[in-house]
């Protein structure tokens, strides 16, 4: 347990030192909400960026794929609201068409996620940038 948690922190520390490899990855996968992510981590671990970084993540953060996770996000809190009234079939229909008209990494993993659990990942909708980040960004 201990060798595991070490190469986790490992893969924080560097991907933090130098984001260029996740800023890039996310860019080609549309998955840039998990840059915000790597940054509320980042500051969690006190890394500040500075100068090139610091607007290099900033504009990573709103590049692909944030405007329809944005969509999504704004979709699934509806869909929770319908899903609580009782109707969850309806709630998951209305966030796979929502996810229809989207495109990204991250849209292709809440539709695999509500195929395989059904209303239950609407509640994890909004983690997903983080899981991405953690799968795709340090290889957890």
């Amino acid at each position: 347990e201990v060798r595991r948690a070490a190469r986790y922190l490992t893969a924080v520390e560097d991907a933090l030192a130098d984001p260029t490899e996740l800023l890039e990855g996310a860019e080609a996968a549309s998955a840039a909400p998990a840059i915000a992510v790597l940054r509320e981590w980042a500051g969690a671990m006190g890394v500040e960026y500075g100068g090139k970084a610091k607007r290099a993540l900033a504009k990573g953060q709103k590049g692909a794929g944030s405007k329809d996770w944005k969509a999504v996000v704004s979709a699934v809190k509806k869909a929770r609201k319908k899903a609580e009234r009782g109707d969850e079939d309806g709630a998951i229909a209305d966030v796979m068409a929502t996810l229809g008209t989207r495109s990204g990494a991250l849209v292709d993993e809440l539709r695999d996620l509500l195929e395989e659990e059904g209303a239950a990942a609407l509640e994890l909708a909004e983690s997903i940038p983080a899981r991405w980040l953690a799968r795709y960004g340090f290889g957890w």
